[in-house]
């Protein structure tokens, strides 16, 4: 099926022109961060939505991200927090995989205590609070022939994250994003227990992974524990190519919004900021 399709190498130079501004900003960020930040602060317009309906209105968002990504990328939200939306945003390395008992096992996973504005978003109550989480890494791609790369052995690894549902233990939440030893392609864990907007069969290819959710100021207040871990890739499963220790960044960027204007989740946050991230 062949589609009309224009304008990249004017949208080629405005990403370029962006990515600019935020390097000069922010001198210090790895390029992980930089590349995070322009996906995270974009957003999908009014007429890239009702392009993606079908005849009863359900958007199709697997056609969005094919089609437009995740959107139009916006630089002030990029650059700035203002005060009823918070940013946090981690960088971190971690070593996926490690070589044990003969063979390629998960390693190490991730945990992070969200400093979240509690009494903030209790005082919502029953107002709605945006969740939105970008992870960015880079891969490296199978060395081999790429007739052979399966969709689970192209990328060298892969990153996800989870938060923790409301009301569950954080040793049950631990439990839930670990990995068994025996993992197949059947019995390969995802995520649950939360509605993602996108979900991670629309979004599971790729280096770059955004998700979001909306829920109420008092959910919100008990959604403090977020996961970032490791999934199947080449380093894991490639003898031959002795890459099971491989160390690799990735930047995680969180965010929290509300329309209330008269809720401050900054201050509260940057009072606190003696944080684990």
């Amino acid at each position: 099926m062949f589609m009309p399709f224009g304008d990249t190498s004017g949208a080629a130079g405005l990403a370029s022109k962006m990515a600019a501004e935020l390097r000069t900003m922010y001198p210090n960020y790895w390029v992980e961060t930089i590349r995070g930040l322009m996906i995270h602060s974009a957003s999908w317009t009014d007429a890239m939505i009702k392009s993606a309906m079908d005849s009863t209105r359900k958007v199709n968002k697997r056609y969005l991200l094919r089609t437009v990504g995740y959107g139009v990328p916006n630089i002030p939200k990029a650059m700035y927090s203002i005060e009823n939306s918070l940013t946090l945003i981690a960088e971190r390395e971690i070593q996926p995989f490690k070589y044990e008992k003969s063979k390629g096992q998960y390693n190490e996973y991730h945990l992070f205590n969200l400093p979240w504005p509690k009494e903030a978003l209790e005082n919502l109550e029953d107002k709605s609070v945006k969740l939105i989480i970008t992870l960015s890494y880079y891969i490296e791609p199978n060395p081999g022939s790429r007739r052979l790369a399966s969709h689970y052995a192209y990328h060298s690894h892969q990153l996800d994250f989870e938060i923790i549902k409301r009301n569950e233990d954080i040793e049950d939440f631990q439990k839930r994003i670990s990995k068994p030893e025996d993992e197949t392609k059947e019995n390969k864990p995802s995520r649950s227990g939360v509605n993602w907007e996108i979900g991670n069969t629309i979004s599971a290819k790729g280096s770059l992974r955004k998700d979001f959710i909306t829920l109420t100021g008092r959910e919100m207040s008990e959604r403090n524990i977020l996961a970032v871990f490791p999934k199947n890739g080449w380093y894991k499963n490639l003898k031959r190519q002795n890459k099971f220790n491989e160390v690799v960044r990735y930047s995680l960027i969180v965010s929290l919004e509300t329309e209330e204007n008269n809720i401050d989740l900054y201050t509260p946050v940057m009072n606190q900021i003696a944080i684990a991230l």
